[in-house]
């Protein structure tokens, strides 16, 4: 189970973050990283690194090279078994 809040934010340096707010949780799974998809499907090219935590605040870099604006959700996604853990549109 995933549930929380989470946003896309232009940092005063100009990077782009994506935000998961303090209300984040997840129950657990091997390899959970966090990723951008469009329309429920997740692209691996843009892959932004391991969950950090599975409760609370925390924040992930865009890679550069990626547009934002062509995508609708960020997934929680098991890289090691390819399956999504949790969507959030924003």
């Amino acid at each position: 189970v995933t549930s929380g809040d989470v946003r896309v934010v232009t940092a005063k340096d100009g990077r782009t973050l994506v935000m998961l707010n303090e209300n984040f949780s997840f129950d657990g799974a091997p390899d959970p990283q966090i990723s951008f998809g469009k329309g429920g499907k997740h692209d691996p090219s843009t892959l932004m690194g391991k969950l950090i935590s599975n409760n609370g605040k925390q924040h992930y870099e865009v890679p550069a090279g990626v547009n934002v604006a062509d995508y609708t959700d960020v997934f929680v996604y098991c890289v090691k078994y390819n399956v999504p853990l949790g969507v959030a549109s924003f």
